[in-house]
């Protein structure tokens, strides 16, 4: 049998851990699920090839290399009993989050595979954590229950749910003390009522009152998160879809094809400026069909989220 296996969200953790010295198995999930399908009711194969799909059409890579880190995945889940302990480290941030409850249930499937669980859920970024402080989080871990588990499997089935009212129905929980506020930055995802914005267009946009370089821009959005989660990369195409759709609320100053995303100046283009001041509605000048969980926000059902009523409502607009 083997001894030790860790499971965390990405590569930097994992590096992180190893030159620590933490020995054993180690797997990153490598997921962004607040971005794209994840349907309910799927298996687990069926819902990785779903996520495959979504991300070779988003541009993240190769259907080969992907397919691959899939693959590689699930040849470690599938041997999850033949692990004597097994620890989940995850922070407690959106992105983290959100993975916790799909490895949770993942884990919920295998037979004999819960009493050997220990979670590790952090306020503690782990890839940019000490040797000590993550040597020292060991003291922190707690062992997988059943409360645990029955508890995730509420979160899991309200985040893959096709209603979205679900975010706000499900109760906190001491045994999970940061999924309310990622479900609460999850609304947040879809767009407002007021003007149609989400949270992240609606921070560049309020940051762009002035021109700013693509370095200085993503670097003032991470402040504006009270949890950071959103790498450089899946925000430079959120910028981009900013930029590049059929009404643009963002232009480049400089927009040569040779000048990295960093490196360019970005200012908000007029319809920007009204949107943010609510002098027009975002929505009113078209849609993007999408996914936030298990939602499919398509033209003819777009759920908007009111921050003030914490509620769901459909857009009625024209």
């Amino acid at each position: 049998m083997k001894s030790t296996l860790h499971i965390t969200n990405g590569d930097a953790a994992v590096n992180a851990m190893k030159e620590a010295g933490i020995t054993g198995d180690f797997l990153p999930w490598r997921d962004a699920l607040h971005i794209g399908p994840v349907p309910s009711d799927q298996t687990p194969p069926v819902l990785d090839q779903i996520r495959i799909n979504f991300m070779v059409e988003s541009g993240w890579g190769s259907r080969i290399s992907i397919t691959k880190k899939f693959s590689d995945r699930k040849v470690v889940m599938d041997q999850l009993v033949d692990y004597q302990k097994i620890y989940l480290w995850f922070e407690h941030d959106l992105y983290d989050q959100l993975q916790l409850l799909q490895v949770l249930h993942w884990i919920e499937l295998v037979p004999n595979a819960i009493d050997r669980v220990n979670l590790i859920v952090t306020d503690l970024y782990l890839g940019s954590a000490s040797d000590d402080e993550l040597h020292d989080l060991f003291r922190f871990s707690e062992p997988l229950t059943d409360p645990h588990m029955q508890t995730a499997q509420q979160y899991w089935l309200a985040f893959t749910s096709s209603q979205p009212h679900w975010l706000t129905s499900v109760e906190p929980s001491e045994l999970f003390p940061f999924m309310s506020d990622a479900f609460n930055r999850l609304c947040l995802e879809y767009p407002s009522v007021c003007n149609g914005l989400n949270f992240v267009q609606t921070a560049v946009l309020q940051l762009l009152s002035k021109p700013m370089n693509g370095a200085s821009l993503f670097a003032c959005y991470q402040t504006t998160e009270e949890a950071p989660f959103l790498g450089d990369m899946i925000f430079w195409q959120f910028v981009e879809t900013m930029c590049n759709s059929k009404n643009p609320l963002v232009y480049i100053l400089n927009d040569e094809e040779d000048i990295a995303m960093d490196k360019k100046i970005f200012s908000r283009t007029s319809l920007g400026s009204e949107v943010l001041n609510h002098q027009k509605h975002l929505l009113s000048n078209g849609w993007q069909d999408c996914w936030i969980g298990g939602v499919q926000l398509i033209k003819r059902c777009i759920w908007c989220y009111d921050t003030e009523e914490n509620q769901f409502k459909l857009w009625e607009g024209q």
